[in-house]
């Protein structure tokens, strides 16, 4: 019998291989589920101005699927 996950309030974000050369193009893309809401999910990766890396993320509403 396979497991059930409960994904309430948790989410997950998978590194984009190719940003097709534009740098406004998130590095990271996935789903959230905040209390059985889904949301996309976006990061990039930056810098502060005391040279400390960080991820900038964006939530957003799910995209629709085109047809």
């Amino acid at each position: 019998m396979e497991k059930q996950w409960d994904n309430t309030n948790s989410g997950v974000l998978f590194t984009k291989k190719k940003k097709e050369g534009q740098e406004k193009y998130p590095d990271y893309e996935g789903s959230l589920d905040v209390n059985g809401k889904k949301f996309d999910i976006a990061g990039w990766n930056r810098v502060s101005k005391k040279g400390n890396p960080f991820i900038s993320v964006k939530i957003s509403e799910p995209k629709e699927a085109a047809f």
